[in-house]
């Protein structure tokens, strides 16, 4: 299950920038699951993730993205995501 939301930047000021929000949810079947689980257990997992596009120029993009991460394995903890990416267009 996935469901994301995204748009026009809500500032007057920046009409070119972008943003976006989204959530996972991947949930085991209860046949699958319990073959995978083996002794360190498996479950379902969950993340969500935002972002904002920035336009520096028009042919430069900066975006900022932000990930948490709730894996389906038990035994690894939940994970911190930051990314900064750069685009370049010529």
């Amino acid at each position: 299950l996935s469901f994301g939301i995204g748009g026009s930047s809500p500032f007057r000021s920046r009409p070119a920038d972008t943003f976006g929000a989204g959530w996972y949810y991947a949930g085991a079947s209860s046949k699958l699951g319990p073959l995978l689980a083996g002794p360190r257990g498996f479950g379902d997992g969950q993340g969500v993730e935002l972002f904002y596009k920035a336009e520096i120029t028009p042919a430069f993009h900066l975006t900022l993205d932000l990930q948490v991460i709730d894996p389906a394995r038990r035994t690894v903890d939940t994970a911190l995501l930051v990314g900064l990416r750069a685009n370049l267009r010529f």
